[in-house]
C-alpha cells in the first residue's frame, strides 16, 4: 500500500472510494485535509483507505476495495499511517447498519463498537461507530514489546 503521489492521484482513489461507498466525494471529506492510500494492481486501483476527520488525538478511516484486495501487510500499512506516522490514540470508523460484511470486518481486525450515529448517511440509515486505540492494535508491535525483543 502506497500513499497517492499527487493532487490528481488523489482525487482518482477519492473518487474510487466514494463510488465504492455510494456518496458524492465531497461528502467523504468535506472542506478538511485528508490522505489517501492505495493498492494498485495492473494499473487500477483494487482498494484504497482513506484519512479524513484528524482531529490531533484521532482520525477517521474509511476502507473501499475489490473482495480480497487487502492482504495482512497491507493491514499492517493502514495502521502504521494513523498510529506512527500522525501519532493519533484513537482510529475511528463507521459502517453501515445494513452493511454486515464490513461490520463483520471491523470486528475481525479489531475494531471496537462503540454505538449507532442515527440518520448519519442517508435520512433513513444508521451508521455503527467503531474505534481502535493504539494499544489495542494487534497489526503493530506494542511499544513495551519493542523493548522486551531488545533484552
Amino acid at each position: 500500500m502506497r500513499p497517492a503521489a499527487s493532487v490528481e492521484e488523489r482525487a482518482v482513489l477519492l473518487t474510487y472510494i466514494a463510488g465504492k461507498v455510494g456518496v458524492m466525494p465531497a461528502n467523504l471529506i468535506g472542506t478538511l485535509p485528508f490522505q489517501v492510500a492505495s493498492v494498485i494492481r495492473n494499473g487500477r486501483p483494487m482498494g484504497a483507505v482513506l484519512y479524513t476527520n484528524f482531529r490531533q488525538y484521532s482520525v477517521e478511516m474509511i476502507v473501499a476495495g475489490e473482495p480480497g484486495w487487502i492482504t495482512r501487510a497491507g493491514i499492517r500499512a493502514a495502521f502504521h499511517y494513523p498510529f506512527e506516522v500522525l501519532g493519533v490514540w484513537t482510529v475511528l470508523a463507521m459502517a453501515a447498519r445494513t452493511n454486515m460484511a464490513s461490520r463483520e470486518l471491523q470486528k475481525r481486525i479489531g475494531f471496537t463498537e462503540q454505538g449507532v450515529i442515527p440518520m448519519s448517511r442517508v435520512k433513513s440509515e444508521d451508521m455503527i461507530l467503531y474505534s481502535m486505540t493504539r494499544d489495542r492494535c494487534r497489526w503493530l508491535p506494542q511499544p513495551d514489546q519493542n523493548l522486551q525483543e531488545a533484552a
